[in-house]
């Protein structure tokens, strides 16, 4: 659903979104094809590595924040448990824990951690 690109987290957004991900959740719960959920394509990456050309990178780490891990995680555990395989982006350094959420952030092309691209 969100790939390569800046979102906002802006609070009407992210209601919005919080919406679309409770419908997907519940429609696809059981699903088995789907062995983990992931917030993003490339964003973290994008993020790392200044693609977006924003000079307000804190903004651009909160508002990545506030809808990868405040929005989007929390809805899906909500309605599919802590038991889920999720990254917030792929590639990702990872999780050191779900719950609390506690991110590996770094280079998310590193082979020391996480998924990788290549």
């Amino acid at each position: 659903m969100f790939g390569c690109a800046a979102y906002s987290g802006q609070e009407d957004f992210l209601n919005i979104i919080t919406q679309e991900v409770k419908y997907n959740v519940i429609r696809l719960n059981n699903h088995p094809s789907i062995v983990v959920w992931s917030g993003s394509n490339e964003n973290e990456k994008a993020l790392h590595d200044g693609w977006f050309k924003n000079p307000l990178k804190a903004i651009q780490y909160s508002d990545y924040n506030s809808l990868y891990i405040s929005t989007v995680f929390k809805t899906m555990t909500k309605f599919n448990g802590y038991n889920t395989d999720w990254i917030d982006s792929s590639p990702s350094n990872g999780l050191y824990s779900k719950n609390p959420y506690i991110k590996i952030w770094g280079d998310p092309s590193s082979n020391d951690a996480g998924d990788n691209h290549f």
